[in-house]
Parts: C-alpha cells; sequence; structure tokens
C-alpha cells in the first residue's frame, strides 16, 4: 500500500515538474520511478488480496468442516455391563442376618448384571429359581448373568431352564453350587471358580459346555440318583474334562451321555468311580497312571460306550470292572 502511495506522489511531482516548470529533466527522474513503483504495488496488492481470500476461504472451509464435525452425532459404545438397579431384584436376608439373598428377577434386560449390595446389605447368596417361577416355567428372555464378587452360594435350580442363557460370569468367592442350578440352559462355556468345594447334582445337566476344569480343591462331585441327574450328564457338546489330583470320587452319571467326550486321564486319587458314570459316551481310550492297581468301579459304570479300545477295555478289567461297554 506504502508503494502506491509513494508511486503517486513522484507521478505528481513528476508532472508539475514538466508541466509547470517545464523542466524535463527532474521531471523524467520523477515520473518514470513512480510509475514503476506504482505498478509494482499494484502487483503486490493483488498478490497479498489473493493470499487473504484464500485464507479466508480456508479458514471459512476449516470452521464449515469443523462445524459439521461438531454437529454429527457420537457414538458411544458402553463395553462395561454395569450392574442392574436394586430395584430388580427381589431380597431376603441370609440365614445369619450378615447379607442378602437373591430371590427373583423383575427387571426386563437381557443382560442380568447383579450388584454386590442391595438395601445396604452385601449380596452373599443366589437364591432358588431366580429367573423362573418354578419347576414348569421357562424363561427364554435372559441371555447373559453376571453374579458379583462376595457371592460365596449359588442355590438349587437358581437358573435353571433359563433356555438362552449362554454365558455366566462366575465369581471366585462362590464355594458351592446347588443342585440344577444350571441345568436345561444354553451355556457354552463355564469358568468354575478356584475356591470351589461343593459341585452337586446336575449343576450343568444338559447344557452345550464344550470344556469343563475341575478346581484343584473341589471335595463333592455329588449325585443322588442314577439317572440323567450327574453334574454334566447329556452335555453332548463336552469333549474336554480336566479332572486335577485330589479328586476321590467320580460321582454316579457325572460325564453319562457326553457323546463327544473320547478321552479321559483319571488321576491317581481317584478311587471310586460310580454307577453310570460314563456310560454312554463317546470314550475310545482311558489314562490311568500304572501306580494304580485298584478302583472300585461300579458295574454299569461304562455301560453303552462301545467305543472303548481294546487295550482301555484290558486297563479297566484289571482294575476291577466287570460290567459291560
Amino acid at each position: 500500500m506504502f508503494g502506491i502511495v509513494f508511486g503517486l506522489i513522484l507521478i505528481c511531482v513528476g508532472g508539475f515538474f514538466l508541466k509547470i516548470k517545464k523542466n524535463i529533466k527532474v521531471g523524467s527522474l520523477c515520473l518514470i520511478p513512480g510509475v514503476l513503483i506504482l505498478g509494482i504495488g499494484m502487483i503486490v496488492v493483488g498478490l497479498g488480496g489473493s493470499n487473504d481470500s484464500s485464507s479466508n476461504s480456508t479458514t471459512s472451509n476449516n470452521r464449515a468442516s469443523n462445524s459439521g464435525r461438531e454437529s454429527a452425532p457420537v457414538s458411544v459404545t458402553n463395553t462395561r455391563n454395569s450392574p442392574n438397579p436394586e430395584t430388580d431384584f427381589t431380597v431376603i436376608l441370609t440365614d445369619d442376618g450378615m447379607g442378602a439373598v437373591i430371590t427373583g428377577y423383575i427387571g426386563s434386560t437381557n443382560v442380568v448384571s447383579i450388584p454386590d449390595t442391595i438395601q445396604g446389605m452385601p449380596v452373599r447368596e443366589i437364591g432358588s429359581w431366580v429367573l423362573t417361577s418354578g419347576r414348569s416355567a421357562v424363561n427364554d428372555t435372559v441371555t447373559s448373568v453376571i453374579i458379583p464378587e462376595g457371592v460365596t452360594v449359588i442355590r438349587s435350580s437358581a437358573f435353571r431352564q433359563v433356555q438362552n442363557l449362554s454365558t455366566v460370569t462366575i465369581p471366585e468367592s462362590v464355594i458351592e453350587i446347588g443342585q440344577m442350578a444350571f441345568f436345561g440352559t444354553a451355556l457354552n462355556s463355564v469358568i468354575l471358580p478356584r475356591n470351589l468345594k461343593t459341585l452337586e447334582t446336575g449343576t450343568f445337566a444338559h447344557t452345550n459346555i464344550s470344556t469343563i476344569t475341575l478346581p484343584q480343591g473341589i471335595e463333592v462331585v455329588a449325585s443322588r440318583y442314577y439317572d440323567d441327574r450327574g453334574a454334566f450328564f447329556g452335555c453332548t457338546n463336552l469333549n474336554t474334562v480336566i479332572i486335577p489330583e485330589g479328586v476321590t470320587l467320580i460321582h454316579n452319571s457325572m460325564f453319562g451321555g457326553c457323546t463327544a467326550l473320547t478321552s479321559i486321564s483319571i488321576p491317581a486319587s481317584v478311587t471310586t468311580i460310580g454307577m453310570w458314570a460314563f456310560a454312554e459316551t463317546g470314550l475310545a481310550s482311558i489314562s490311568i497312571p500304572e501306580s494304580v492297581t485298584a478302583i472300585s468301579i461300579h458295574d454299569r459304570a461304562f455301560e453303552g460306550s462301545n467305543s472303548l479300545n481294546l487295550a482301555s477295555q484290558a486297563l479297566l478289567r484289571r482294575l476291577g470292572y466287570r460290567g459291560d461297554f
């Protein structure tokens, strides 16, 4: 801008000397540089304006772009299942008055996340028939259950007949799971807590579990009947079973009807194999440590497991099995 003004001044002075003073030399010395300076100044201003325009355009576009981004809705994915509200559950006091027992669920979500405290008391037990109203009732809504740390007991039939229940989180604090607690659900996997001591009759019978590892310190795996009430009876997808050293008894019907189970390793600590414990399975081979010389095996323990190879049959005969395969 200064160059344009200065150029104009020189042009005016040059014109003055040419026209008024008749001094061609001085007039030319002022007029020619003035024209040059004016031209350069106009070019510079023109380029500057173009850059400003481009900058303003860019700024405007950026603002428009930012405005577009700011106005777009933000999608937030909740990767953590927050506990259901306390009002979704009915509760009573534990027998010792030190905690709460969940007795029912009256919510509507398909993922049930149990809070660790309700009405000011820590949740200690999951009661019977929590998601259904009784033996003949069926729940086909709930697909997942999250049990909080602090719960020690899951009572009998707690989640029985919850037909679409495919996942459950059982905390390490649980030491007892009652009979038929998950009977007839759609569970396809489960991790038993390390502190579990008691696994009752039919707990996971007729589920879709494919792999099970019994905890090292488990003491009781009960079965009170000789039918389909073994802990894993009828789990037709069960193909891997890990029984730790320390287990002494494989109970009645425990793995009966597990047709996908083709091999099993029985630890040296096992002294008794109950009635129908491995009846009608897909067993082709059995591994038992050489140090074992005798096991009390019920005469119907392997009934219907006719895929056992000859070496496994001979091993069981040496250990005292007298029944059919």
